[in-house]
């Protein structure tokens, strides 16, 4: 496979390599929805990360927690062997609400990595236990 085919696949599963930089430079993007309520504050959620979200009392602090909510999502992902999916390119699927706007969301896994020895310490389990499940 040529270099330009590897980089393509990267590129389509949400993988983008930033030119000049070392490979600890690669990103991981997905693309979340902003759903702004009454009160001006926003509520974040991934169509592709089922059980992450995040939300701010403004735009502006919606987005960045939404930056530390995907990276810690990923990394407790990655702790429990968890498979990333693939991200999606909007327009999704589902129907949206009004004024939603879609933003894509970035994190730097292998910087997160090095930053958080454990993401269990952050862990409040948010994923629905056994008990919750269909």
């Amino acid at each position: 496979m040529k270099v330009k085919e590897v980089l393509s696949k990267l590129h389509q599963d949400g993988w983008y390599d930033l030119p000049g930089k070392p490979t600890s430079h690669i990103q991981l993007t997905y693309y979340a929805v902003f759903e702004p309520s009454a009160n001006g504050s926003y509520c974040v959620y991934w169509p592709d990360l089922p059980g992450c979200t995040s939300w701010g009392e403004s735009l502006p602090r919606a987005g960045k927690m939404a930056i530390e909510a995907l990276g810690l999502h990923i990394c407790l992902m990655e702790q429990d062997g968890d498979a990333l999916p693939k991200a999606t390119i909007p327009p999704f699927t589902e129907e949206l609400p009004d004024k939603a706007i879609i933003m894509p969301v970035s994190v730097f896994p292998q910087r997160l990595k090095r930053g958080l020895k454990d993401c269990s310490e952050y862990r409040e389990d948010r994923r629905p236990s056994a008990d919750y499940a269909d």
